[in-house]
């Protein structure tokens, strides 16, 4: 028997192991937690570049958009994505 591809090991584990169910808030509250940190390390590194001389950062129109926008779109019953 040849070993085993990544694919049929991933069929396996997926029969073999249980799956997590997420509820709303379990996904609203993994969402801000990656939010929070992704913003710490924006500011980290814009901090380094701003140190070293650079003034790059993100556009004004991106820098806006976290958690509480999701929770508005998803409370309105909107399909509509943010631009």
């Amino acid at each position: 028997m040849s070993a085993l591809t990544l694919l049929q090991v991933r069929w396996l584990l997926e029969v073999m192991l249980p799956l997590k169910t997420f509820t709303l808030e379990d996904v609203l509250r993994l969402v801000q937690w990656t939010q929070r940190r992704n913003h710490a390390v924006y500011l980290a590194h814009r901090k380094r570049r701003e140190e070293e001389g650079c003034s790059k950062h993100l556009p004004a129109h991106i820098e806006g958009w976290g958690i509480n926008g999701v929770v508005e779109l998803y409370n309105s019953g909107s399909s509509k994505v943010a631009s």
